[in-house]
């Protein structure tokens, strides 16, 4: 019943690493450890995916469906966690009645709608997933659970009467009690001691012999184990029988739990973009080339209206560059189109929906990126910069997706160009998707060598109109003029000249 596959990552903490960089825990909802587990590297997987999002799209049954079911699956999992951690044998049958009372409601419940709603699905798994259910409930092993559960629980539950057998000793106080029967009925009787002294209001019923202050403890808990002891004789062989027997059909329920936790998640997210109007898209697949249209960072629609934020396009691969420097002023865009690129892959190979008019997307195996932040412990922030550098030398390859905001920027413009400079290179003879954010204007030169070498190396900025920010990505070095003191006013950080 499983409706994602997945697969084990050679390096699974550097995909949770993005996860948390870029914040899509934050806007999926789930441990960045948790959502590296469903990163998938395969075309099949990826497209399976697609196909149940956009199942889950047109149909609005079904997230609804997915939640009563996860909810049904937490009853289960909670009961069992009773089930074992429960002292005496009686309170953990009836743990496990309930759960299975619970499975058994969940089963007739989606198996009844099954039919209806597996008609005009395109994935193949989901159709798959709820027929799952219908067979589960015709099986005849389903039919035999059932009818010994609602036997097991009337027992269990529908307890009205004991029927005790006391023996006294010589001073006529109880010295052995034993249980005779359990009755589904209350005790009645007409004989002149029940007439004389029963249970007021309740023609017939016995009366009571335990005062309710517990001064008579022992005979209470006498009668109380005795009644335990019966009542183990009535579930023992539900425990140890019936258990085993349904654990083929329950567990396969069970552990289709992450899966459709994850897609629940997912199609929140889902449905949020939607409901904000940011434009979504499932991309194609391609084994040579990444393309977005209007591509833009999800997290925007958390602060701005979808009118409000800026698309842009993006290319790598084919005959476009492999390695794109974006320059740029300050606050003008250069973050954000990286960050729109990191979560698009990311959620591309989650198999949802990316961010984009339009998208093909190749799919890589690794990302790395490193964000311009403060220091480390030894060395400072430029050496911390440095190793985090060499690490990715080290690391990267041509299936990788490499992105540096703002890298060496802890040092002086013209040593932190040539330093940019040689970290390029290398991007460029690996062969891997790189975006080098910079606002030196001492890289220009080194770039324009590699450029007109036609090295693989893509110039663009993020430039202004008036003193006022495009947000839009244009081919080219941003002209060497400086709007720091116009963004600083924009912020409301005015000097006056004395």
């Amino acid at each position: 019943m499983q409706l994602l596959q997945t697969a084990p990552l050679s390096n699974p903490g550097l995909w949770a690493a993005q996860f948390r960089t870029f914040h899509i825990d934050e806007l999926l909802r789930m441990d960045s450890a948790e959502l590296a587990g469903f990163i998938t590297c395969d075309a099949d997987e990826i497209r399976a995916r697609q196909e149940i999002y956009a199942d889950c799209i047109q149909n609005s049954r079904l997230l609804p469906l997915f939640d009563r079911i996860l909810s049904a699956i937490d009853d289960i999992i909670a009961l069992r966690q009773k089930d074992r951690d429960a002292g005496p044998d009686t309170e953990r049958a009836l743990y496990a009645v309930r759960s299975l009372q619970i499975y058994i409601s969940l089963i007739e419940e989606i198996s009844a709608v099954s039919a209806e709603l597996v008609k005009p699905l395109s994935s193949a798994r989901l159709r798959s997933f709820f027929t799952a259910f219908s067979d589960i409930a015709a099986s005849g092993d389903f039919r035999v659970l059932r009818e010994e559960i609602a036997a097991v629980a009337l027992k269990a539950e529908g307890i009205r009467s004991v029927t005790l057998a006391v023996n006294l000793n010589a001073q006529l106080q109880p010295s052995e009690i034993g249980l005779l029967s359990i009755n589904d009925t209350y005790f009645t009787s007409d004989n002149l001691y029940t007439r004389l002294f029963g249970k007021s209001g309740a023609e017939g019923r016995a009366a009571p012999l335990l005062p309710p202050d517990g001064s008579e403890a022992a005979l209470e808990k006498a009668l109380y184990s005795s009644l335990n002891r019966s009542i183990n004789k009535l579930v023992r062989k539900l425990h140890s029988d019936l258990l085993g027997r349904c654990s083929a059909l329950v567990t396969p329920v069970l552990e289709c739990r992450s899966s459709l936790s994850f897609i629940v998640r997912s199609m929140k997210f889902v449905s949020y973009c939607r409901g904000r109007c940011g434009n979504l898209c499932f991309a194609a697949i391609s084994k040579t080339c990444t393309r977005y249209t209007s591509a833009y960072d999800p997290a925007l629609l958390q602060r701005r209206t979808a009118s409000e934020i800026v698309g842009n396009d993006v290319a790598f691969g084919n005959t476009q560059p492999t390695v794109l420097l974006l320059t740029g002023v300050n606050s003008g865009g250069k973050s954000i189109y990286l960050r729109a690129v990191a979560i698009n892959q990311l959620l591309f190979q989650l198999g949802l929906p990316v961010a984009a008019k339009a998208a093909e997307v190749r799919i890589l195996h690794s990302v790395f990126s490193h964000l311009s932040a403060g220091g480390s412990d030894v060395g400072g922030r430029f050496a911390a910069e440095c190793a985090a550098a060499k690490e990715i030398i080290d690391e990267a390859d041509s299936a990788s997706l490499v992105l540096m905001d703002e890298a060496f920027s802890s040092t002086n413009s013209q040593e932190g160009a040539a330093i940019a400079y040689q970290f390029i290179r290398h991007m460029l003879a690996k062969g891997a998707y790189c975006i080098f954010t910079s606002h030196f204007l001492e890289l220009r030169g080194y770039a324009e060598e590699l450029c007109s070498a036609g090295e693989g190396l893509g110039a663009f900025h993020f430039g202004t109109e008036g003193g006022q920010q495009t947000y839009r990505i244009r081919p080219g070095f941003v002209e060497e003029k400086n709007y720091a003191y116009l963004i600083a006013k924009k912020y409301g950080l005015e000097y006056s000249a004395e």
